[in-house]
C-alpha cells in the first residue's frame, strides 16, 4: 500500500497529493515504528518542503492541518527527534505568501 501512496504523493494534481497524505497519516498504525521513521516521516517532510514553495493553498493547508495528527501518532518514535521536526521549513508552510506590493493608488 505504501508504494501506491508514494506514487500519489508525487501526482501532478495537488488535491490528489493532499488526499494521499491524509491517507498516509490515517494508516500510520499499520506500519512499524521503523517504517514510519525511515519512510513515512521523510515523505511527509518532502511534501511540507514542496508546500512551502507552492502558491497553491490546497497543498499548503494539507500538511499544516495534518502535522498535529502525525506528531501524535508518532509520539513514541519522535522522542529525541522533535527538534528535527521543528527545524523543517514549516514556518513557510504556516505563513501565507507575501502580499503583492501596491503599484498604483486607488484614487488615480
Amino acid at each position: 500500500m505504501l508504494p501506491e501512496l508514494v506514487e500519489l504523493l508525487n501526482d501532478e494534481e495537488n488535491r490528489v497529493r493532499v488526499s494521499a497524505l491524509e491517507a498516509l497519516v490515517d494508516l500510520l498504525s499499520l506500519w512499524s515504528e521503523q517504517c514510519r521513521m525511515a519512510q513515512v516521516l521523510p515523505l511527509f517532510r518532502g511534501l511540507c518542503e514542496t508546500a512551502g514553495k507552492s502558491d497553491d493553498w490546497t497543498l499548503v493547508k494539507g500538511p499544516t492541518r495534518l502535522l498535529g495528527r502525525l506528531c501524535y501518532e508518532m509520539k513514541g518514535a519522535l522522542e529525541g527527534t522533535i527538534i528535527d521536526l521543528l527545524q523543517w521549513n514549516l514556518y513557510s508552510v504556516l505563513t501565507p505568501p507575501p502580499t503583492p506590493l501596491i503599484t498604483h493608488r486607488c484614487d488615480e
